[in-house]
């Protein structure tokens, strides 16, 4: 069995094996077939039957040998934190549209990931020639560490967290997608809302803590700080911040909505409503935020992000950038940041739906 299994594992087919097929060089086979240059004219007769002889042979490229040759790789980077043990259901969105746009524009995908975006030193090994170009996805990059970024490849990021010079950051409308929802909120009778918010360090979390206050105050609400609660992105830390501010407003009013910073928040803020007896949207109204496939299937009400289309865009421009500088075209300077804004919309589900009102 073991001498059989030896004997299906054949020696790839070489440039020299198919010269010596039509009796050229091997540096004749690689012109015609990988378009290197050489000194000798080949005719197109002798060009023919190097390429039936490829053919015949069932010849590969090698493509290590082939990226010398055209100086890329026609692979990107993706790069971005994967911690704790939930899905990350924003990267799976904005990927959906990365690898989309990677099939059209004929490249691979190599996903990198990090503990945290302190040790710029990964990435760096990251681009060490076997990608042609990075995606940062939502990087958390400290100003004192952004001029440790390698400059050997181009750059894009989605919803970077502070300004990248020289690096073209797609950013959506954040703060108008949570305006939008909590007007939305209160067009249906909502008045006391509760906002569960991410870390307020993020720029992302803060810019919608703006758009819920703006909104209360156009419609002549107070903001009332204990009705905003501090969390992250983990199920259980949200679960454990909620239980502890229900558990301190015992008998009081239960507010009529919550506006959660992103859906996965939204979910763990639902199942926790549950288990102090209170269901939605029969006692209180909940969204979220982004959209994701969790708020699609579960009928929760929730601020759309483009992510999808802003994954593709990303590959386009970082595409276009490795074709610019293989071109010896000037690429943006690291001194200066171009961002990309795209819209939000609100997307009003059975969720926000005013049924009733009930206590702590």
């Amino acid at each position: 069995m073991e001498g059989s299994s030896r004997k299906r594992i054949k020696k790839a087919v070489t440039l020299a094996d198919v010269g010596r097929e039509v009796g050229v060089s091997a540096m004749a086979v690689s012109a015609v077939i990988n378009g290197t240059k050489t000194s000798s004219r080949i005719s197109d007769e002798t060009r023919q039957k190097i390429l039936e002889a490829a053919a015949r042979l069932n010849y590969r490229p090698n493509m290590a040998a082939r990226s010398l040759v055209s100086r890329r790789m026609n692979t990107l980077g993706v790069t971005t934190v994967f911690s704790g043990n939930q899905l990350n259901l924003y990267f799976f969105e904005v990927f959906d549209g990365i690898m989309a746009a990677a099939n059209r524009r004929g490249q691979n995908i190599t996903v990198f990931t990090l503990a945290d975006w302190k040790h710029m030193e990964q990435i760096s090994r990251f681009c060490d020639g076997r990608i042609d170009g990075m995606i940062l996805v939502a990087p958390v990059i400290e100003h004192e560490l952004v001029s440790q970024l390698p400059t050997n490849v181009p750059f894009v990021s989605l919803h970077s967290n502070e300004p990248i010079p020289g690096v073209v950051d797609l950013e959506s409308d954040e703060k108008e997608g949570a305006y939008q929802m909590v007007k939305h909120l209160i067009g249906q009778g909502h008045h006391r809302i509760l906002h569960l918010a991410g870390p307020f360090d993020r720029t992302g979390s803060s810019r919608r803590l703006d758009g819920y206050r703006q909104a209360l105050f156009d419609s002549g609400m107070p903001y009332d700080e204990d009705l905003v609660i501090e969390t992250d992105y983990t199920m259980d830390v949200v679960r454990s911040r909620l239980r502890e501010w229900m558990d301190s407003h015992l008998a009081q009013s239960l507010p009529d909505a919550v506006f959660c910073v992103n859906d996965l928040v939204a979910v763990s803020c639902i199942e926790t409503l549950g288990d102090y007896g209170f269901r939605v949207p029969e006692h209180i109204a909940v969204c979220g935020f982004d959209d994701t496939l969790v708020a699609r299937t579960t009928h929760l009400s929730s601020v759309r992000q483009p992510l999808k289309e802003m994954g593709s865009r990303a590959v386009d421009i970082l595409v276009d950038q490795i074709d610019a500088h293989l071109r010896n075209e000037d690429s943006k300077p690291r001194d200066s940041r171009s961002t990309i804004l795209f819209p939000t919309q609100p997307v009003v589900r059975a969720s926000t739906r005013r049924t009733g009102h009930n206590e702590c």
